[in-house]
């Protein structure tokens, strides 16, 4: 986990990780909420445009096979199982209690509670919706009541299976699982790609460095781009530039304050050679000791330059 290179891999991995599970986790039941209510809507609208004809026949009493082949010729055009309710009042108001008429079998109809019938008995101006599981199969209804003398006495309940919108939300999940997996994929190899090549542009930097901190000053930093990798190649550059004219000042400055030191110590080294050579006249050797005094006094000079330096 040091490596720059597995930390971004990892993060390309982790952002990609992440929105796949969003969408999983989120996007998805969103969408199937939404398909199951454009369904609902879908079966509101056929419900509306068939009502008529079974409040018709409600009215008409007819015989339960006749009633029961009007409920079958509405559940073919409607494509949808159609139920019909009795209605009656009770202590917490009009509900729905018992089977009239069923396009399918009566048997299964009273396995359903109905939700969206009770709404529609407690509301006849307004039509029910509702999705509720029966024999662990997700229903959707909706609900119309049939009023009479001004009272809900019946409420027609068009149903269908939501299969169809759970198979469409199964094979989604699987469609995502899959791109997630393929995505999660190609976000590590691309993560891991796009990290090396910078962690190669890094260790030039490094090797670079090094080179400076070792005290060579020739050898050029690739800048690569102009991005914040480049900038500091950029820098490192321009730091070396200026390291190599102070490293040349540096070397000129010691060759010069060497001369400059070795000029008077040879010179008071000469003149000490002639005083123990030679026995000099009083004359001379008041001259060799007034120069090698001034040759003191430059070295003094030099060293207090020196220290202020």
């Amino acid at each position: 986990m040091n490596s720059v290179r597995n930390r971004l891999a990892l993060l390309f991995f982790a952002i990609t990780a992440a929105a796949v599970g969003f969408i999983y986790l989120y996007v998805v039941p969103q969408l199937r909420s939404s398909l199951t209510a454009e369904e609902l809507r879908q079966l509101s609208v056929t419900a509306g445009e068939q009502v008529a004809r079974i409040d018709a026949a409600m009215r008409r009493g007819l015989p339960q096979d006749e009633l029961q082949e009007v409920l079958e010729n509405v559940a073919s055009g409607a494509q949808a199982r159609v139920t019909v309710l009795g209605v009656r009042s009770g202590a917490a108001g009009p509900e729905p209690v018992f089977v009239v008429g069923d396009s399918e079998l009566e048997r299964s109809a009273v396995l359903p509670d109905y939700p969206a019938a009770r709404a529609a008995a407690q509301s006849p101006t307004e039509s029910g919706a509702g999705v509720e599981r029966v024999a662990g199969q997700r229903i959707g209804e909706t609900a119309i009541a049939l009023p009479r003398g001004g009272e809900p006495r019946w409420v027609a309940v068009l149903s269908v299976p939501l299969d169809g919108v759970d198979d469409n939300v199964a094979l989604i999940r699987r469609q995502i699982l899959i791109a997630g997996a393929i995505a999660l994929l190609a976000a590590l190899s691309a993560g891991w790609l796009v990290a090396r090549a910078h962690a190669r542009r890094l260790g030039r930097l490094e090797q670079a460095a090094e080179k400076v901190a070792e005290g060579d000053f020739s050898t050029p930093i690739p800048i690569g781009s102009k991005d914040e990798v480049g900038q500091l190649a950029i820098a490192l550059n321009e730091m070396q530039g200026r390291l190599a004219r102070l490293d040349s000042a540096r070397k000129e400055f010691i060759a010069n304050a060497s001369h400059e030191l070795r000029t008077p110590i040879f010179s008071l080294a000469g003149f000490v050679e002639l005083l123990e050579d030679d026995d000099p006249d009083p004359e001379a050797r008041a001259e060799f000791v007034r120069t090698m005094r001034e040759q003191v006094e430059r070295l003094r000079k030099l060293t207090v330059d020196l220290l202020d330096l």
